[in-house]
């Protein structure tokens, strides 16, 4: 079953859809989506005027709008 929720970082809002049982992780510059503590659904690492976005997941669906400064991460614990 998935939890659906929104929180803010570094001016950014995001949209989740992941699976209960998940983590957040942040420091400074990141924000890292934690699946049973061993699937990383989502990283967003802010570097300067950069993002850096990665995923250990093959079916999370991570997508984001720079104008309106949102990301959307969605990801399926049955494709986990």
């Amino acid at each position: 079953m998935n939890n659906s929720k929104e929180l803010i970082f570094r001016d950014w809002k995001f949209h989740l859809d992941v699976p209960a049982g998940h983590s957040i992780l942040t420091n400074e510059e990141m924000i890292s989506i934690l699946y049973k503590d061993y699937d990383t659904i989502a990283l967003i690492n802010f570097q300067n005027d950069r993002v850096e976005i990665g995923s250990s997941s093959y079916c999370a669906k991570i997508a984001f709008n720079a104008s309106t400064k949102e990301f959307f991460i969605s990801q399926k614990e049955e494709e986990l």
